[in-house]
């Protein structure tokens, strides 16, 4: 399967785990953050799903 924002859409809708629901909706809202989109992947391996935070640029306070 070709990594493609269509393809990640499908294994969306066809999944039923909540895990996999939730990898999805992070690739699909940083698609565009990524010219090469393997890096989405190997960031959410390191980082989780999580929202960028203020840290992530040198600061101490969260972004909601």
């Amino acid at each position: 399967m070709k990594l493609t924002l269509s393809n990640v859409k499908e294994i969306k809708r066809n999944s039923n785990s909540p895990l996999t629901k939730r990898v999805c909706n992070y690739v699909i809202g940083r698609w565009g953050d990524y010219n090469d989109k393997k890096y989405i992947f190997t960031d959410v391996l390191h980082n989780g799903c999580r929202k960028p935070s203020a840290t992530d640029m040198n600061c101490s306070v969260r972004l909601p």
